[in-house]
């Protein structure tokens, strides 16, 4: 009985941890730079009573060029959550998912023989990184809700067979249509295929598994093609995995700075690798591939996380007992429960006290937990809000060339009167030729030439950028270019060909007054384009 009672107290435990990581990871919502763009392109295809549209209606750069939507159903969603509900329908598609991945982990972690302080260590460190990657609604969401999942059958199916591997071509058909982080489980199940024909070729015995997860491994590569585009997705996919990437969660770990909530997933590995005596090696050699990846890219730092879910269980309780062993005795007494519960709350406490403190600027600026917030003060993920009401303000339509991380946003706000030269779709969209003259762009300064292939190759008739980036001083130097606004956030420019001789000498830069308020609640406007928005 004692031992009974102490295994419901476990796991009692682990459920509140689980569902008070699924509250703190649901607490704060920000809008992602990309949120307008998926929203919108989901209503657009809703209106138009298609899946997908197959050309960029978007663009003044490659308008009518193809446009291999990867992440169509995701967007489908959101256009039909907002639609019929708001921000709430987009509130409740995360809040859903995240509940989905978080009771996936909760109950694996319930099934292992893990100790209550390698749970308090997975769940506070992981919640905490997590939170760093799910505060946006993102197609996204769906990788963080289907690797877990993945790695979990796969890594069972290792030690005995289950036929529920069979349920992985049918998920490869959902995750390829939300998100192209099916790349990951694909990886995932060829991985094991290969580490399968290596164990069959040491044991003959292991054959039959072997030629099983060949099969599985075929039949979800089959899954990737069952899309609205086929092999087409593939072909758009390789030309965007050969290309470096300038977004932030694309770069390596230690080419963004250093953050503990970043670093920690990795001192955990390293502290279970030192102190743990029984690692299988499949265990350690797939943890290892991960680590190499998140550290690579930092998008993955969240599938690291997920994986130490999933895996490090057993191995970070034999580190603990053997770095802590009297306390681990201590607390695995059954008569210390008020020790437990109480070391219990003091990890509630501190994750309800840091979540409290991130919230009250909210607060103060009129916002409420469950309001989608949109920064206006800064760069991306900041949006430049007051800059683009004063575009419709002025009627000021054209071809507009801006940070890629506001062109969605700017498209949400002015299209069809306006078109974007470049946005986050990027090789869903545009060429390689055109995304590298738009990065250099970006990267232009006063040192450039006096010609840009963006802004005289194209047709660009309208600058709005960030304060302080390099092309600011550098269309200071053009003299065929006239800035007209700035407000320390964005700054605007015209060809002052588009301005009339009174214009270009009387008009002044305008600085707004700025009320003070740092947050307001997406979309901020609802001038779409669109049906919806009449």
């Amino acid at each position: 009985m004692p031992e009974q009672k102490q295994n419901f107290e476990k796991i009692l435990i682990t459920v509140l941890l689980g569902v008070s990581s699924w509250l703190f990871l649901c607490s704060f919502t920000m809008a992602d730079p990309d949120l307008w763009g998926h929203t919108l392109y989901g209503i657009r295809a809703i209106e138009q009573g298609v899946l997908v549209e197959r050309t960029d209606p978007f663009s003044y750069t490659a308008g009518g060029d193809t446009w291999i939507n990867h992440e169509w159903a995701t967007e489908y969603e959101f256009g039909w959550l907002w639609t019929h509900f708001g921000n709430a329908g987009l509130l409740a598609w995360k809040f859903v998912i995240l509940g989905g991945m978080m009771t996936w982990l909760t109950w694996q972690l319930c099934k292992t023989e893990s100790n209550l302080g390698a749970r308090l260590m997975l769940f506070t460190f992981t919640t905490l990184c997590l939170g760093n990657f799910v505060v946006y609604v993102r197609p996204q969401l769906v990788t963080f809700l289907l690797f877990p999942i993945f790695l979990t059958i796969l890594r069972r199916t290792w030690e005995s067979w289950t036929n529920f591997i069979w349920l992985l071509p049918i998920l490869t058909v959902i995750w390829v249509n939300h998100h192209g982080g099916f790349l990951a489980g694909v990886a995932l199940i060829g991985y094991f295929t290969g580490l399968a024909w290596l164990r069959a070729w040491r044991d003959r015995s292991e054959f039959t598994a072997a030629v099983k997860f060949t099969g599985v491994s075929l039949a979800s590569i089959s899954a990737t093609l069952i899309t609205p585009y086929g092999f087409e997705l593939h072909r758009m996919l390789l030309t965007h995995l050969g290309t470096d990437q300038v977004v932030r969660e694309w770069q390596a770990v230690w080419v963004v700075g250093f953050s503990w909530v970043y670093v920690t997933p990795f001192l955990i590995l390293f502290f279970a690798i030192t102190l743990s005596r029984n690692w299988k090696w499949v265990d350690l050699l797939t943890l290892s591939l991960i680590a190499v990846q998140a550290a690579v890219h930092l998008r993955h730092i969240a599938l690291l996380c997920l994986a130490e879910m999933v895996i490090l269980p057993i191995f970070l309780t034999e580190a603990v007992r053997r770095a802590f062993p009297q306390l681990c005795q201590r607390w695995g007494a059954p008569e210390s429960a008020r020790l437990r519960w109480s070391g219990v709350l003091v990890t509630l406490s501190f994750l309800f006290f840091l979540q409290v403190r991130g919230a009250v600027p909210l607060w103060q600026s009129g916002l409420k937990p469950w309001d989608i917030a949109v920064e206006t003060t800064s760069g991306v993920p900041g949006m430049p809000t007051r800059a683009v009401r004063y575009l419709n303000d002025h009627k000021l339509h054209g071809n507009i060339v801006t940070d890629y991380g506001w062109a969605q946003f700017v498209i949400w706000q002015t299209f069809p009167e306006s078109k974007v030269g470049f946005d986050g779709r990027y090789r869903t969209v545009y060429s390689a030729l055109l995304e590298q003259e738009f990065l250099a762009f970006q990267r232009s300064g006063v040192e450039q030439p006096p010609n840009t292939p963006f802004l005289d190759k194209y047709p660009t008739q309208i600058a709005l950028l960030p304060d302080e980036t390099g092309p600011v001083p550098y269309l200071e130097q053009r003299l065929d270019w006239k800035r007209i606004y700035r407000d320390g956030q964005a700054s605007i420019y015209v060809r002052t060909d588009l301005l009339s001789p009174s214009q270009s000498n009387e008009m002044q830069v305008e600085v707004p007054v700025i009320d003070g308020l740092k947050w307001e609640i997406f979309p901020t406007s609802r001038t779409t384009g669109t049906k919806i928005a009449e």
